[in-house]
């Protein structure tokens, strides 16, 4: 059952960082062009992180939920005209823990308010944004500007609880081997190389080793491509410094 939010009206003002704010109301009050999914269904290439914001601990998330369980998205945005309600859950965090805070929430937000530099190819991913900035940002965008755990995101996002695991070079071979075994257990991960997160879209066994393949939020202005990384077990535990994991309950 979702709750009502404490935010009783709908989020109808744009929302302000120190230098510029992003999501202005269109002058004629018309809703966005860009439809929220392309055919319905949410896609991890669908996002496109600014490249001036350092979100990508939530964007990451999401085209991780997108990629392996894009039901969640669906069931957490219901557009009804000009008005979107979000469902979220509020976390708790604390030394790589993040936990949810009760049960999920809502918050009513209208579609013609979007962000005018978004790089997004539909309007979901800007969604998420503005509703992370409304709630855990507290009605700022500077939440997005600077670097945070990505299971903060992840936790949010799915409700439920999330875990970030460091890599060092004495539990570098135990911390891959029990990365490998979540994702044989259809289990959500997202990777830290660098200060920088990334999705990971698929595992394979191939030449007696595990690959990775490791997506990036962000993308070519130009060609609009993504970020790539092909690792294997040897890379992963040279390359990646930490990863982030939530169990879901209805896997596919």
């Amino acid at each position: 059952m979702v709750a009502l939010s404490p935010v009783s009206s709908v989020i109808d003002d744009p929302i302000y960082h120190k230098r510029h704010f992003f999501f202005r109301l269109d002058p004629q009050h018309r809703p966005s062009e860009k439809p929220i999914f392309n055919d319905q269904s949410p896609s991890p290439l669908d996002i496109r992180q600014n490249p001036t914001w350092h979100d990508c601990y939530l964007l990451a998330p999401l085209q991780q939920v997108a990629m392996h369980h894009p039901q969640h998205i669906l069931d957490a945005i219901n557009k009804c005209g000009t008005i979107v309600d979000m469902q979220y859950y509020p976390v708790h965090y604390h030394d790589g823990t993040a936990i949810p805070a009760g049960q999920a929430l809502t918050l009513s937000m209208r579609t013609d308010i979007l962000q005018c530099q978004s790089r997004h190819a539909y309007q979901w991913p800007a969604l998420f944004e503005k509703a992370f900035a409304a709630t855990q940002g507290r009605g700022s965008y500077n939440v997005l500007l600077h670097n945070d755990d990505p299971s903060i995101g992840l936790a949010w996002i799915l409700g439920t609880s999330a875990y970030t695991i460091s890599i060092t070079r004495k539990n570098k071979e135990e911390k891959v081997q029990h990365l490998i075994e979540l994702w044989k257990d259809k289990v959500c991960v997202i990777m830290l190389s660098k200060r920088h997160a990334y999705s990971v879209q698929d595992m394979t066994f191939e030449n007696n080793r595990w690959h990775a393949t490791l997506l990036s939020p962000t993308a070519s202005s130009t060609s609009g491509k993504h970020h790539v990384l092909q690792v294997g077990t040897s890379d992963l535990a040279r390359r990646i410094v930490a990863y982030t994991y939530a169990q879901i309950d209805n896997k596919p």
